[in-house]
């Protein structure tokens, strides 16, 4: 492997990637930080009213109560009248099933983890919303999943499309979406993982959504942060702690999200490409570099490529050479040879 190239400007434009509002593969990319979240939030509210006809569906969090007298009984008291769990049907009505129980905070999740307090004013007073960890002293929970259904059913459904406001996101790479279809076989498909644009200054919000051009969003993945706030085993909460971004802990909650009224579901005839089958194989060859499920195929042409935050390193694929390039921490792009080599020894081809 014979390193070849400096890569501070391939960084940079890897990086600036998922912040674009670039038309990729029928998709749409809102995003925007500080003053200019509120602007693409609208921007993205217009825009489903445009594609739909429809106003979007809004989830706040303010309609959940915090004293334990909320709409639905499941609603479970962590801290009386601050943070309560909610049950993975409380917003059914607007067409959404989580994966798991989360939780609301009116206090910015204060009560839960006091030394965030003041880090995550809301967008919309006063609730925020976070995922946390049910097993008491881990965080290690960083995702809240959600499924989309007809409103008020259990039928599954698609969206065209989803965004959500991030709160206090000051690392790149630490938040962001992944949006899921399916399949004919109703096989979950990737549609595209996508970064939220990190602040510079603390506490503001930012905002992240794609819009694609047909209902085909059967699930997100929405990642806030590198490490849940705190812990509930049902008797106890216990608090993280405060973030350290210099050891890469990067603490944020989400507030609104806002999606297309979710239809009927129009499955997808994607199939693995070349790429994600090359990389799928690294993956299982070479854990230890690329571990499994930590990476997503991203687009900067000519590159395609994953990146996998564990070991700060980049795979791709050049497709003006068609050459395999490895980009490790030390910031050196090494070519690997030829792309069909590779395909072919993973079999690929």
């Amino acid at each position: 492997m014979k390193p070849h190239l400096k890569t501070g400007l391939l960084l940079a434009l890897l990086a600036t990637l998922s912040y674009q509002n670039l038309a990729i593969a029928g998709a749409k990319l809102f995003a925007g930080t500080g003053a200019a979240a509120t602007t693409e939030f609208t921007n993205f509210k217009t825009a489903i009213k445009s594609a739909t006809t429809q106003d979007g569906s809004l989830i706040n969090w303010d309609a959940v109560k915090l004293d334990g007298t909320d709409a639905n009984p499941n609603t479970r008291v962590i801290q009386q009248g601050k943070t309560v769990e909610i049950p993975i049907d409380r917003f059914k009505v607007r067409g959404v099933i989580f994966a798991d129980p989360y939780t609301v905070s009116g206090d910015g999740f204060a009560a839960a983890n006091p030394a965030t307090t003041g880090q995550f004013p809301a967008f919309t007073p006063s609730n925020t919303f976070a995922m946390f960890d049910n097993k008491n002293g881990e965080f290690k929970d960083r995702k809240i999943e959600q499924s989309f259904v007809l409103v008020n059913t259990t039928t599954g459904a698609g969206t065209r499309g989803f965004g959500a406001i991030f709160l206090d996101v000051e690392q790149e790479g630490s938040s962001s979406i992944e949006y899921f279809g399916r399949d004919a076989a109703n096989n979950k498909i990737s549609l595209g993982k996508f970064y939220v644009k990190p602040s510079g200054k603390s506490g503001e919000p930012q905002f992240l959504g794609v819009l694609f051009d047909a209902p085909v969003v059967s699930d997100v993945e929405i990642t806030p942060g590198a490490r849940a706030l705190f812990s509930f085993d049902s008797n106890s909460v216990k608090a993280f702690g405060a973030e350290n971004l210099a050891q890469g802990i990067d603490l944020a909650v989400t507030d609104d999200f806002i999606f297309a009224v979710p239809e009927t579901l129009k499955t997808s005839t994607a199939k693995v490409s070349e790429a994600d089958c090359l990389f799928n194989w690294a993956e299982k060859t070479l854990a230890d570099y690329f571990p499994a499920n930590s990476g997503s195929t991203q687009t900067w042409a000519p590159y395609r490529f994953r990146y996998y935050n564990y070991s700060k390193s980049y795979v791709g694929i050049s497709y003006s050479d068609y050459h395999l390039y490895y980009l490790g921490p030390n910031g050196v792009i090494q070519d690997v040879g030829a792309a069909a080599d590779w395909f072919t020894r993973a079999q690929c081809w």
